[in-house]
């Protein structure tokens, strides 16, 4: 008996030396990566979604800029921390508006910032551009930026003006339960994606997988 105690003692004292010489830097290694990844992807997340919010609104302001027949009354800095971020118009008739000039980001992947801007056709209307290219509908269709209503048929009230395009994040797309985009692709968190049907149908425009419109 005293001499299975001994051994059991010895069996002991020898594991407890095999852990203690146990290395596990690598794996603390590699959870202190992840997490640094995770948060430089939080990170990322959140200025793409501020950039988001504001080039939303900047679309909406450009279309209000192009269709209205109002007067401007006043122009108005928006200053944040200092620093002048945009500009507001005001109006005598319509709502004011608000122009963000945008920040510069981090040097990304080609198209990791999509450019929305509006150009004049030769019949004189304005339409969406998407880096510099015509940006078209689910059927081709160049999208009118002047926001004026279609002509009234025959029959039925007259068209109602083009959904105006949206640009949001992977991760505010699957706040909304949107898994997979218009090529029945996954949803990525940290990628951003335009919607030009009024939020039926997502087309990432970021990062290597990005779309030209």
């Amino acid at each position: 008996m005293k001499a299975r105690k001994t051994l059991t003692l010895l069996l002991l004292a020898a594991l407890t030396l095999a852990a203690c010489k146990y290395d596990d830097s690598e794996l603390w290694e590699q959870v202190n990566q992840n997490t640094e990844e995770l948060a430089a992807q939080a990170a990322r997340i959140a200025a793409l979604e501020a950039w988001q919010a504001e080039t939303n609104t900047n679309i909406e302001a450009l279309q209000t800029l192009l269709s209205t027949t109002d007067y401007i009354t006043a122009v108005t800095p928006v200053v944040k921390d200092g620093v002048e971020v945009g500009f507001t118009i005001s109006f005598l008739n319509t709502p004011a508006i608000t122009i963000y000039h945008g920040t510069k980001g981090d040097k990304g992947d080609k198209g990791d910032t999509p450019q929305i801007g509006a150009a004049q056709a030769e019949d004189g209307n304005w339409y969406w551009t998407l880096n510099g290219e015509l940006l078209t509908d689910t059927d081709g269709n160049p999208i009118r930026a002047n926001g004026t209503q279609g002509e009234q048929g025959d029959q039925g009230p007259a068209g109602d003006d083009a959904p105006l395009p949206q640009l949001a994040t992977g991760a505010k797309l699957n706040e909304q339960q949107i898994t997979t985009d218009s090529q029945n692709k996954n949803i990525e968190p940290d990628a951003i994606y335009l919607s030009v049907d009024g939020g039926k149908t997502w087309t990432r425009v970021s990062g290597e997988d990005g779309e030209k419109g």
